[in-house]
C-alpha cells in the first residue's frame, strides 16, 4: 500500500533509503561531543527523539558534458527504537523545486534499518546540470503518514554544502564498497615534455580494519589549482583487487597536461565508475579528494646532479625511469643525460649503476651508451641508459637510482663518486596515438618511426599478424637501420613476442625503410585495440648488430594501431605490397589439348604482369612471396605457383621489376573441370602457408 501511494504521488526521483545492516555492520553511536567534522558544518534534520540525520561530504565532479554530485547521509540513532527507513522519504531538489534523480551506491541499497544505538552512513549520487553548485541543491526529508491529508509529514530540508574537504592530515578516508581505507598521495614527480608536462604520482591505500577490502572500479584524476581535471592512468586496474587487514596497496599514476597548468595546489580526485541510465556508458561518481602533502613532492625527474669524476665535472640529469614488459620478465630502465660542465674537453667517464627497490632489494644495472662518443667538449652531452631485469610479478612502489664512476685500483674495479635519485616511481612505456610518429636515436643516426595498420595472413591453423613500421632517416648521413625488438599487445594485456625483419642496407638522408614485425596468433583472436611495442635491440651492453640476438632493448614506445582496412580488390590492377605494386592481366583465356605422345591433357594459360617498386624505400621481402592461383567454374584449383620478388638466388622462381608474360602448361590425366568460368586469385604469402588475398578476377571461359 505504502509503495503504491508513493508511486501515485509522482515522486519518481525520491530516494528511498532501504537500509538494514547487511553490507555495512552498525557501529556504536558516538558519544555526545565526539561527532566527526562534516563538510558544510554538519547540516542536520531531526527524525525523532535522539534521532538525527546529518548531511556531509558533498562533492561535485565536472567531466566532459556532465556534472555528478555525491554526498553522504549519516543517520545517528541514539533513541530507544530502531529507525525503519521504509517509514521515511528523502528527495533532492533544486532551489526552484525541480526534483532530481539521485541514487544510492549499490552496496547501500539493501540496508533497511538503523538499529538503536548505531550509526548508518548512506552515499548518494546523481547527475546535475552543468554550472550548478552544491549550495543550489536541497535535501528534503519527511515521514510517511497515511492519516495525514498529504500522506506525508515534512521533517525539514537542508542545502548541500559548497564547502571543500579540509583534512587534518595527508590521509583521507576513502570508501571502497563495504568499508573504508586510509588513502594518501605518497609520491609526486614531474617531468617537462616541452609544451606539456608529465605527472607521475603514487597513491597508497591502507587497510586498518580487521576484514579484507575489495576495491571497486575506480578512476583517478589530477585536479589542478584551476579545478581542471586530467585523467591519470594507473599501472593496473583497481577493480577486484583485495587489500588484506593491516596491509596497503599502491598505484602508480601517469598523466600529461599542458606545461602552463597551475599545479601549485594540485590534488587527486578518485571517482567510482557506475552504469549510466543507458546501461552502455558510465558516469564518474566522486568518491574522495586526496591532497598532496609537501612531503610527497620530490624533485623533477630531470633534476641534475653534479658528478665530480676523475676526468672532470659533469651534470647528470635523470630524463626518465620506465618499466617495460618483455617475455617473462620486465626491464627497468633509467635514461640519463651526462653533460660536461668542465672548462676543457674530457673523456666520457666509465660509469656503473644500481637500482634499489623500496629501500630493500638491489639490482646491478647494465650501462648502455646511446652514442659512440668518447670525448665531450664543454657543454656537450652524451646519453646513457641503466637497465636491469626484474621478475614481472615484482611489485615496487619506488626506485632509488645510484650512478657511480668505475675506476681501476690495484687490479680491482672500485665504485666512486656516487650520485643518487631517490624514491622515483617507474612509468610505463610512452604510448602514441594512431599514426603518430616517434623519434628514436641510435648510434650514428636519428630516426622517426611510424606504425601502420595490422595485416592478417590466414592459414588453416592460425593467423599471422604483421605490422609495417616505416623508419625515416632524420640524420644528414647515409646510415643503417637499427635492429628492433617488437611485441604485440592485445586489449586484455596479453603480450605476444614478435619477430622483426632485419636489413643490412643503409638509408639515405630523409629516405625510408619499411620493415615488418609479426607474430602468429590463435585463429579468431580478438584484434580490437591491438598495439605494437617497439624498441631498439641491445646485445651485451650495446645496440645489436643485424645477426646478434638481443638481451634487452631501449627507448620502448607503444603504438596504437589503426583498424585493418585492407580489402581484396575485385580486379588485378595495382595490387599493393608495399613498396611493390603488381598488375596482372590475362593474355589469353585458358585452353586445353591432348598430348598423344605424353598421354596427358595439357591446359595452357598465360598472363602479363607488371611489377613496380618505390626505389626510395629500403625493404626486405625474403619471407614474402606472390602466389597466383587458377580455379575452374566450380572453384576447383587447377594450378598455383609462387613467385619471389626480385629473387637473389639464381634459379629461384620469381619476378624482376618491369613487365613480362608468364606462361603455364598444366598436366591433367583426366580432363574433369567446369569450363563455364575461370578465376584468377593473387595472394601475398608471408611464411609458408600464411596468405592474404590481394585481388581476384573471374572471367567467362569461352569469351
Amino acid at each position: 500500500m505504502k509503495w503504491t501511494l508513493w508511486a501515485k504521488l509522482g515522486l519518481a526521483a525520491v530516494v528511498a533509503l532501504s537500509a538494514g545492516m547487511v553490507s555495512i555492520p552498525p557501529v556504536a553511536a558516538d558519544k555526545p561531543g565526539t561527532a566527526p567534522a562534516l563538510e558544510g558544518g554538519g547540516l542536520r534534520i531531526g527524525l525523532g527523539a535522539e534521532q538525527v540525520l546529518e548531511v556531509g561530504h558533498t562533492r561535485l565532479f565536472r567531466h566532459d558534458e556532465s556534472t555528478v554530485c555525491s554526498f553522504e547521509l549519516t543517520i545517528r540513532n541514539n533513541g530507544s527504537a530502531d529507525i525503519l527507513l521504509d517509514d521515511y522519504y528523502f528527495v533532492v531538489k533544486t532551489r526552484s523545486g525541480n526534483v532530481l534523480n539521485f541514487k544510492l551506491l549499490p552496496e547501500d541499497m539493501d540496508r533497511k534499518i538503523v538499529p538503536s544505538g548505531t550509526v548508518g552512513v548512506y552515499r548518494l549520487y546523481g547527475v546535475v546540470a552543468n554550472g550548478i553548485e552544491a549550495g543550489g541543491l536541497l535535501l528534503e526529508a519527511g515521514r510517511w503518514d497515511f492519516n495525514a491529508a498529504s500522506l506525508t509529514v515534512p521533517l525539514g530540508s537542508v542545502a548541500l554544502s559548497d564547502a571543500a574537504v579540509s583534512p587534518e592530515g595527508p590521509e583521507v578516508e576513502v570508501h571502497a564498497r563495504n568499508a573504508a581505507l586510509q588513502g594518501s598521495v605518497s609520491d609526486v614527480a614531474w617531468r617537462s615534455l616541452g609544451k606539456n608536462k608529465e605527472a607521475t604520482w603514487t597513491t597508497t591505500f591502507r587497510n586498518d580494519l580487521t576484514v579484507p577490502v575489495m576495491l571497486p572500479e575506480w578512476s583517478f584524476w589530477l585536479q589542478t589549482s584551476e579545478k581542471r581535471v586530467y585523467s591519470m592512468t594507473p599501472d593496473r586496474k583497481p577493480e577486484g583487487l583485495v587489500v588484506d587487514p593491516g596491509t596497503e596497496i599502491s598505484f602508480i599514476l601517469n598523466a600529461v597536461l599542458p606545461a602552463e597548468s597551475d599545479t601549485s595546489n594540485a590534488g587527486l580526485v578518485i571517482t567510482r565508475a557506475l552504469p549510466a541510465a543507458d546501461k552502455t556508458t558510465k558516469i564518474h561518481v566522486p568518491a574522495a579528494y586526496l591532497p598532496v602533502s609537501a612531503d610527497a613532492i620530490h624533485a623533477e625527474a630531470g633534476a641534475a646532479r653534479t658528478i665530480t669524476a676523475k676526468e672532470g665535472r659533469f651534470n647528470a640529469a635523470l630524463d626518465s625511469l620506465e618499466r617495460w614488459q618483455w617475455d617473462d620478465r620486465d626491464l627497468i630502465t633509467a635514461a640519463i643525460t651526462l653533460t660536461n660542465i668542465s672548462k676543457a674537453a674530457v673523456p666520457v667517464p666509465r660509469l656503473g649503476g644500481t637500482f634499489r627497490a623500496d629501500d630493500t632489494k638491489e639490482w646491478t644495472a647494465q650501462v648502455v651508451p646511446a652514442d659512440a662518443l668518447g670525448l665531450l667538449q664543454p657543454g656537450q652531452s652524451s646519453r646513457l641508459f641503466l637497465q636491469a631485469n626484474v621478475d614481472h610479478e615484482e611489485m615496487v612502489r619506488s626506485w632509488d637510482i645510484v650512478l657511480q664512476e668505475q675506476i681501476e685500483s690495484d687490479g680491482k674495479t672500485r665504485a666512486v663518486h656516487r650520485t643518487e635519485w631517490s624514491k622515483q616511481p617507474a612509468a610505463s612505456a610512452k604510448e602514441l596515438g594512431v599514426g603518430q610518429p616517434t623519434d628514436m636515436s641510435g648510434i650514428g643516426g636519428q630516426w622517426a618511426y611510424t606504425a601502420m595498420a595490422p595485416i592478417s595472413y590466414e592459414s588453416a591453423a592460425g593467423q599471422l599478424i604483421a605490422v609495417r613500421v616505416d623508419a625515416v632517416n632524420a640524420d644528414k648521413r647515409y646510415t643503417p637501420v637499427a635492429k628492433w625488438v617488437a611485441q604485440l599487445l592485445t586489449a586484455d594485456g596479453t603480450v605476444y613476442p614478435a619477430e622483426v625483419e632485419v636489413t643490412g642496407q643503409r638509408v639515405v638522408p630523409q629516405g625510408r625503410a619499411s620493415l615488418m614485425a609479426w607474430t602468429v596468433l590463435p585463429k579468431g583472436a580478438d584484434l580490437q585495440g591491438l598495439k605494437l611495442m617497439l624498441g631498439l635491440a641491445v646485445t651485451g651492453g650495446k645496440l645489436s648488430g643485424p645477426s646478434e640476438k638481443p638481451d634487452s632493448f631501449l627507448q620502448a614506445t607503444v603504438f596504437q594501431l589503426p583498424e585493418k582496412d585492407l580489402k581484396p580488390s575485385d580486379k588485378l590492377d595495382e595490387l599493393a605490397m608495399h613498396p611493390y605494386t603488381l598488375t596482372i592481366s590475362a593474355k589469353d583465356r585458358p585452353y586445353w589439348n591432348f598430348n598423344d605422345k605424353r598421354g596427358f591433357f595439357e591446359i595452357n594459360f598465360s598472363f602479363d604482369y607488371t611489377l613496380q617498386k618505390d626505389l626510395s624505400v629500403v625493404s626486405e621481402m625474403k619471407k614474402r612471396r606472390v602466389v597466383v592461383e587458377l580455379l575452374d567454374g566450380q572453384g576447383e584449383k587447377l594450378h598455383e605457383k609462387a613467385y619471389a620478388l626480385e629473387p637473389e638466388e639464381a634459379g629461384m622462381a620469381g619476378w624482376s621489376l618491369g613487365s613480362e608474360t608468364e606462361k603455364w602448361t598444366i598436366d591433367s590425366k583426366f580432363l574433369s573441370m567446369d569450363t563455364s568460368k575461370y578465376t584468377l586469385n593473387v595472394y601475398e604469402e608471408f611464411l609458408p602457408g600464411y596468405r592474404r588475398l590481394l585481388g581476384s578476377m573471374t572471367r567467362d571461359w569461352t569469351k
